[in-house]
């Protein structure tokens, strides 16, 4: 009890801090006793009592005892998650010389260890052990941990299930597979799967009679979670679209039939109430659906079941009053920032000096949930007549913002410019950097006060800085005449641009920039840092760098349905930028926001670089990265090469910027047959790595010897040697022709040769000699030293090349087959050879 009094009650503080921001008041401290905590907040149930008694319930049953085996009741990945995204650290939850993430990740491990393993359940049918609804757990809990490794290692798990089968399940078993693909949709991640597989499958496993889940017995939480998986696909659904939102349709319309009337759900007398009124919650708060549109007979909505009827007075909650019910509770209060309290008083902090004049001028700025400026530094004139009179809220309302007020707590901002409270996370402002500690509308100020708002996500911590002047951020809001300009510039592009299809072309090359002028303008780009943020709505409109037009977008009329704030930062010099072997970047890049945002139409960019003639002009272009992919996709576009800029058209937003492409050589047997290498295959040629065979070919499919791969890796690398020895190989000899490259492998330890001191330069090359060669590369065993290698022939793989196999698994340069083997005897071909080392070099990025 008390290592949770003194370390582990810092979420009473983060609650203490809102409940002053929203209700004005000074919290008292509760006294802690098992089970029970007294509260003298609110009238009601408020957040702050509810969300501590859902984490102290937690806290005090891992501290009791409460076994971590993710079994039913018990804690597993994914209440520790609903728990971290709740703002714990479960790592300080110790208990028995353990603390709550060591025990997950245990289990974690345990999971990529047994992934394979059977057992028999209930009915004698085989099932794997470690069930793909705990792996997909465990999946959410490593990602939000930062635990790539063990989240990459899950993550294939699930993939390769779902490969073994060929109805798109991952266990066979609609209670496992269903829950599995709602949490990877909860995780951003669900497009890593088949995603048609998965929807057929979800599809088939509904009962065409009622609209529920499944077809063999109809389950409430079930079909909630079915919903939210074919949400989270209905994107790919592609012509089965219809079909989806039909399913869903009628799942909701199951859902809602088993509404009661004080506002819960539930399908049998045996269902947990709490547990199937948070489901629904979950599963509207998905579907973008008001939940105060679903009410009951008598008018209840599932949030006033969850105020009203969810806490027990013992401190446990929901029907079966375990940790289930508990952790369900918790989800929705910290993912939908249910808040409940009515009636609170507020008061003035004391600092507050009464203005004596009427009208008064303040400055304000708004910063977003990335950092993004919303509103930059500027004055807003206040009158006591306004709405909200000479007060922090009254200057956000005179930002011409646009906001929204608690409906039940007046004064109460819940949301700017579409950014909402969530959870824990949420609107603050600050007066003179100092943070109030009543109501915006309760906040007098004063002439000439800094108000600033921002969206934060630490409560316990400091106001941002005032946003600086120093950047192209400052201009954003550009003059009639400048916009114009602008935009008269831009489309004096347009005919060019419709003229032209899947290429760039290269203006006024007989006026190209002179080495002066490009080094003159190259100083001004360098000294020019650009961070421009403007809300645009269906009218259109233009945002741009007024210092040297370095970047400009115009957004035309219908192109966007409603307003959207847009962004443009260019990225600095220690940001992590993208990489691409043998792409040149010309320009800087320039990531718009938000991302992933669709144009109803075309939008046009430009931007400015330096043109010269040292530069190969057929492969300039304008180009976008996919972040998915990891590569620089080209954009047809126009490149004014006497005014150094680029104007291109998009649909959609990401990072962007002026590149040279690789040179590329193509080959008459590198077709469609082989897509999946043909870029390695034609970029590499293009360096001159790797060469064809004669007559326009490159024999794609032939295996590759030991001497040519050696030959590849040197050259690919650059590698060399100062020692001037002698070829210590029997079967090397100083007139072959890779003698030199096998020289020079050696010499940088990345080969060795068999006992009898032969190279065997002619024998094919293997998947597990390939992995130890770039191992060797590496020169460290850092990268493989806690790695966990999870194929079924590991015992098949020998010791000198374990290591190796190891390394291309984690690094991705090379994969297993479906059946989760490596086949290390396997050979390789020179289109698998030439795949891996362009994965190798952009890994690299050399």
């Amino acid at each position: 009890m008390e290592k949770f009094a003194t370390r582990n009650l810092k979420i009473i503080a983060k609650l203490m801090i809102i409940a002053m921001l929203i209700f004005g008041i000074t919290p008292i401290m509760p006294v802690v006793e098992k089970h029970y905590i007294s509260n003298a907040v609110s009238k009601e149930k408020s957040v702050f009592e509810v969300v501590y008694k859902a984490v102290y319930y937690h806290y005090d049953k891992y501290t009791t005892g409460t076994p971590v085996d993710a079994g039913y009741g018990k804690f597993g990945a994914y209440e520790a998650y609903i728990l971290t995204k709740a703002g714990e650290t479960v790592s300080e939850w110790v208990y028995n010389g353990s603390n709550l993430k060591e025990d997950v990740i245990k289990l974690m491990d345990d999971t990529i260890k047994n992934s394979d393993k059977k057992k028999k359940d209930w009915t004698g049918k085989e099932v794997y052990a470690k069930s793909s609804k705990r792996a997909a757990q465990e999946y959410l809990a490593a990602k939000e941990w930062g635990e790539k490794d063990r989240a990459e290692a899950l993550l294939n798990i699930l993939k390769q299930r779902q490969e073994r089968n060929e109805d798109g399940s991952l266990d066979g078993n609609p209670y496992s597979d269903i829950p599995a693909y709602e949490l990877l949709g909860r995780a951003g991640d669900i497009e890593k799967i088949d995603v048609s597989k998965a929807i057929e499958y979800i599809l088939k496993s509904q009962d065409s009679s009622t609209g529920a889940w499944s077809n063999s017995y109809n389950d409430f939480m079930l079909t909630a979670q079915a919903v939210r998986a074919l949400a989270y696909l209905k994107d790919y659904a592609g012509s089965k679209v219809n079909e989806v939102e039909n399913a869903i349709n009628s799942g909701l319309k199951w859902l809602k039939s088993k509404q009661q009337s004080d506002g819960g759900f539930k399908s049998s007398p045996y269902d947990d109430v709490a547990v199937d009124t948070v489901e629904v919650i979950l599963t509207l708060d998905v579907l973008n659906i008001n939940l105060d549109s679903w009410t009951s007979s008598e008018g209840k909505s599932p949030v006033d079941y969850l105020r009203e009827k969810t806490l027990n007075s013992d401190g446990s909650f929901g029907t079966y009053r375990n940790l289930v019910d508990a952790t369900w509770v918790l989800d929705a209060y910290t993912r939908l920032n249910l808040l409940s309290v009515k009636e609170n008083d507020s008061s003035d902090d004391g600092e507050n000096v009464q203005p004596s004049d009427s009208t008064i001028k303040v400055y304000i700025a708004i910063i977003g949930k990335d950092g993004e400026i919303i509103c930059f530094p500027r004055t807003v004139i206040l009158s006591k007549d306004n709405k909200y009179g000479l007060t922090a809220l009254g200057a956000l309302d005179a930002a011409g913002v646009d906001y929204r007020i608690s409906k039940e707590w007046d004064g109460f901002v819940e949301e700017i410019e579409g950014i909402r409270n969530k959870g824990m996370n949420g609107w603050m402002y600050a007066v003179n950097g100092s943070i109030p500690s009543v109501l915006a509308a309760d906040k007098r100020v004063k002439s000439s006060d800094k108000i600033l708002w921002w969206y934060s996500e630490d409560s316990m911590g400091k106001a941002p800085s005032w946003p600086s002047d120093n950047s192209s951020s400052a201009q954003t809001v550009i003059s009639k005449e400048k916009a114009e300009k602008i935009e008269k510039k831009l489309k004096e592009y347009d005919k060019k641009l419709s003229d032209i299809k899947n290429k760039t072309i290269i203006l006024k090359t007989e006026k190209i920039m002179d080495l002066e002028k490009a080094k003159k303008l190259k100083e001004q780009l360098d000294n020019n840092k650009v961070k421009l943020s403007l809300k645009i709505g269906k009218d259109g409109g233009i945002i741009a760098d007024t210092k040297v037009e370095e970047v400009s977008l115009l957004v035309p009329e219908r192109a966007l349905t409603k307003n959207k704030n847009i962004s443009i930062e260019e990225m600095n010099k220690n940001s992590k930028k993208p990489k691409q072997y043998a792409v040149k970047i010309n320009s800087s890049i320039y990531e718009f926001k938000p991302s992933g945002i669709k144009f109803d139409k075309p939008v046009t960019i430009s931007i400015k670089l330096p043109v010269t003639k040292d530069m190969n002009l057929d492969r300039l272009t304008p180009a976008w990265y996919d972040e998915e992919n990891k590569k620089w996709i080209p954009i047809s576009g126009v490149i004014d090469a006497e005014e150094g800029i680029a104007v291109f058209k998009v649909n959609h937003f990401t990072k962007f910027a002026v590149i040279e492409m690789p040179k590329r050589v193509f080959f008459k047997d590198v077709n469609e047959n082989v897509g999946w290498a043909k870029d390695a295959i034609e970029i590499l040629a293009g360096q001159n790595i790797i060469k064809g065979t004669g007559n326009g070919r490159y024999e794609p499919q032939r295996a590759i010897t030991r001497a040519e791969f050696v030959n590849l890796i040197v050259n690919a690398l650059n590698l060399s040697s100062n020692k001037d020895s002698d070829i210590i190989f029997k079967d090397v000899k100083d007139t072959d022709w890779f003698s030199k490259a096998v020289k020079i492998a050696y010499e940088n330890n990345i080969i060795l040769g068999d006992e009898e001191g032969r190279f065997r330069p002619n024998d094919k090359i293997t998947r597990n000699e390939m992995a130890a060669i770039f191992y060797r590369l590496n020169k460290s065993d850092a990268d493989v030293k806690d790695y966990k290698l999870n194929i079924k022939d590991k015992s098949q793989i020998p010791i000198w090349a374990l290591n190796g196999v190891k390394y291309v698994y984690k690094k991705g340069l090379m994969i297993g087959y479906k059946d989760n083997t490596f086949r290390g005897d396997k050979l390789f071909s020179r289109a698998e050879v030439a795949v891996v080392i362009y994965r190798y070099l952009n890994d690299n990025n050399n």
